[in-house]
């Protein structure tokens, strides 16, 4: 029988402790752009930037994703709100036709690019958003849900890069309960989305799901403890995956990858798996991560075919990942080969 124990109320959250979250992550920081969307969570974090004393300088920018008839209003809104407080607002229109399938994905990458383009034109080096506790447990839970590896798991990071801005989640240790009463005991106004409560979106079920886990023992914290633990084991493998690539001759020139697989072969399956996914990568400006099925089978007729010293050719996206019997393992991109401009080996 699983022992529940009483959860603590929530509280606002105070300057003092913003303050300190804030600090070392934002304080060094040229400028931030904060992106907010006029619920409770961006409407929360732009009070307590608005009010932290060491805040470097300040711009906000709504997303109007041009999907719900409400959107502009709200955007609206947060301008009203930041002419009161004194901080420069933008409204950033995702114009254009919009994708048929795959809209929710296609207008994440478009907000994460319009906000990035704005922040440059600022001159700022940082993007901002409001991604609580609660929403790591729901990206954990669907991961978990669709199979993913130690990556997955470890959820959104704190700091991570985009399109050559710092995007800097402040708020993940925060469940969404306690930027709700910093809301109310601060006076801040704020819309709550639809998409949060109903609908038939994957998150939207997940959001339902947790509810019903929770009673079970597997709360929200516990799913973020989760995460804060596959990212700390993450972080391991990815140093022992660059000390495997160091050893291994890698080579990139025009557009083609090159390694010793010889030398990656005697490294433990996982780090195999990691090596294989960076090669990848490599020589691209963007990139989409392969399903980790898709890359267990490839590692697996690599591996096969390394024991047996075969030669090997695979296809995978836009690459042909070729295997020659004395263990060097080349990856191009298939657009190059119509070209001309790799030759077979």
């Amino acid at each position: 029988m699983i022992e529940r124990r009483p959860q603590a109320e929530a509280e606002p959250l105070g300057d003092a402790e913003a303050a300190a979250v804030f600090a070392p992550l934002l304080g060094h920081a040229s400028g931030i752009l904060l992106g907010v969307s006029g619920g409770p969570d961006s409407m929360a974090l732009l009070g307590l930037l608005a009010s932290w004393a060491g805040c470097p300088p300040l711009a906000v920018a709504t997303v109007d994703h041009q999907l719900r008839a409400e959107a502009a209003d709200e955007a609206r809104q947060v301008a009203a709100v930041c002419k009161v407080l004194q901080i420069p607002h933008a409204t950033l229109p995702w114009e254009g036709e919009k994708p048929t399938t795959g809209v929710q994905e296609a207008a994440r990458e478009a907000r994460y690019a319009l906000l990035a383009h704005h922040a440059r034109t600022l001159g700022f080096s940082h993007i901002v958003t409001a991604h609580h506790a609660d929403d790591q447990a729901e990206t954990v839970l669907m991961r978990l849900l669709a199979g993913s590896g130690m990556s997955g798991l470890s959820g959104m990071r704190r700091v991570t890069t985009k399109a050559g801005c710092t995007h800097v989640r402040p708020l993940l240790g925060m469940s969404k309960a306690r930027l709700v009463l910093t809301c109310q005991t601060r006076a801040l106004a704020y819309v709550d989305d639809p998409a949060n409560t109903g609908g038939r979106s994957g998150r939207a079920h997940v959001r339902r799901l947790l509810v019903d886990l929770a009673g079970e023992g597997l709360t929200a914290e516990r799913l973020t403890r989760l995460a804060c633990r596959a990212a700390r084991a993450d972080e391991a493998l990815e140093s022992a995956v660059s000390a495997v690539l160091d050893g291994a001759a890698v080579m990139v020139e025009n557009r083609m990858v090159s390694a010793d697989w010889r030398k990656v072969s005697l490294a433990p399956a996982e780090l195999r798996l990691r090596v294989l996914q960076r090669l990848l990568a490599m020589g691209r400006e963007h990139t989409r991560p392969q399903r980790l099925e898709r890359m267990e089978a490839l590692l697996a007729a690599i591996d096969t075919a390394t024991s047996g010293d075969h030669r090997l050719r695979r296809s995978i996206a836009d690459r042909i990942v070729t295997l020659q019997s004395h263990g060097l393992l080349t990856i191009t991109m298939t657009s190059l080969r119509r070209r001309g401009m790799v030759l077979d080996p």
